[in-house]
């Protein structure tokens, strides 16, 4: 399935319009599934991660400790709707900055009743097909390998 996503043609949208669209779908579909690979991410509008990309992991876990009302309310309003939102979390050791942020806002996720799997790279590796790189310089086309080098969970992610 992964490998169609770079076949797909959609309309790009501007930031505001996304999250408008996403809000109206989002609420409207009854198992929403989120796969995770990327071992680092940036989330600069989030209080929290920002506390982490400073250096202050301590100042991090506290203002993520604050987002639990806001997660707990968002869940009760899934519940709500019949919705049940599943979640698949890949972790590669050792732990990323950003992953172990992740982990625990997972955790706060969880609390409430999110259901949350978190998984090793080999556990999911029966998902992965070969990647036939779009570039017109790259003519790689094996499993697990992308423009010549091979790929691990953490540098799947890495365009060519």
């Amino acid at each position: 399935m992964l490998e169609r996503v770079a076949e797909l043609t959609g309309q790009e949208l501007k930031l505001d319009e996304y999250f408008e669209d996403f809000d109206a779908r989002f609420w409207q579909v009854d198992s929403p599934r989120k796969l995770e690979h990327r071992q680092v991410f940036q989330e600069p509008d989030v209080p929290s991660w920002a506390a982490l990309a400073d250096g202050d992991r301590e100042r991090s876990l506290a203002l993520a400790d604050e987002m639990r009302t806001g997660i707990a309310e968002h869940q009760r309003r899934l519940d709500a709707h019949g919705i049940v939102q599943r979640r698949i979390r890949v972790v590669e050791l050792p732990l990323s900055d950003y992953l172990w942020w992740e982990l625990y806002i997972l955790r706060i996720r969880a609390d409430p009743g999110a259901r949350i799997r978190v998984l090793a790279p080999s556990d999911v590796a029966s998902w992965r097909r070969p990647v036939r790189c779009q570039r017109s310089s790259c003519s790689v086309s094996r499993p697990r390998t992308r423009c010549g080098t091979t790929t691990t969970a953490s540098s799947w992610e890495r365009s060519c």
